[in-house]
């Protein structure tokens, strides 16, 4: 029982040591969909990954350690491949601008591009499964502070990605942009919701806890891209709109 907790720590930091390069890499592949060219391999944070990876195999580390070191990693590596993301999307730009200027006064919403009764059924099944998770939250039989996280998280996650949506909302041609974000947003919701489930029934598991990692660390790593994307967007829309 003890060497089963040993390997279920084990397989939690090398999630947690992956993290910083997980989300590199869906930024990457976020920013290289919408501009179209190549973007640069982040080789020393995979490296250095890959290397703390190796070490755990051998060496336990513990969840708080792990943690930290993850921190170090995004912040110092993971930042610096965020930057260089970014400037070859802003290298990219001027070949992705048509040289039409145009202005207009009408402003966009997020009804131009998706039914509003789309939005209500998501927005009306989270809360009913919100309602029925409270109601279980009274009678269930184990710790109640895994299943209540995953629940707000599911609740932020909405939150976040209908803002998201909204900016995107904002541009021209944006159909495809808003209803992938929706999207996203209805599968993020809904996995967590699921995991609160889960978590009520099972209690606190491994994988459980990986299951979760990687699912929200994939929207974060999404609404991170999205800073680029929207920094394009007003790029775009400045130099669409200036004076000839």
């Amino acid at each position: 029982m003890e060497r089963k907790g040993e390997q279920e720590v084990n397989v939690m930091s090398e999630v947690i040591f992956g993290v910083p390069l997980f989300v590199v890499a869906i930024v990457s592949l976020a920013a290289r969909r919408e501009h179209r060219v190549s973007m640069p391999f982040p080789s020393l944070l995979a490296f250095v990954t890959v290397l703390a990876w190796v070490a755990a195999a051998f060496v336990p580390v513990s969840l708080l350690a792990a943690g930290a070191f993850s921190l170090v990693l995004f912040f110092t590596l993971g930042m610096r491949a965020l930057a260089r993301i970014e400037r070859v999307s802003r290298a990219a730009l001027p070949a992705s601008v048509t040289g039409e200027r145009s202005a207009s006064l009408i402003v966009r919403g997020v009804g131009d591009h998706l039914p509003l009764a789309l939005r209500v059924a998501a927005f009306v099944l989270l809360a009913c499964a919100a309602l029925v998770f409270t109601t279980q939250v009274r009678i269930a039989h184990v710790p109640l502070l895994l299943p209540v996280a995953y629940a707000a998280v599911s609740v932020v996650f909405f939150t976040l990605y209908e803002i998201w949506m909204r900016d995107e909302a904002l541009a021209e041609h944006a159909r495809r942009a808003v209803r992938s974000v929706f999207a996203a947003q209805c599968v993020l919701s809904a996995s967590f919701i699921v995991l609160a489930f889960v978590a009520l029934r099972t209690g606190p598991t491994a994988a459980l806890a990986v299951t979760s990692a990687l699912i929200g660390f994939t929207g974060c790593a999404l609404a991170i891209s999205s800073g680029v994307r929207a920094r394009y967007l007003r790029l775009t829309r400045v130099r669409n709109h200036s004076p000839v």
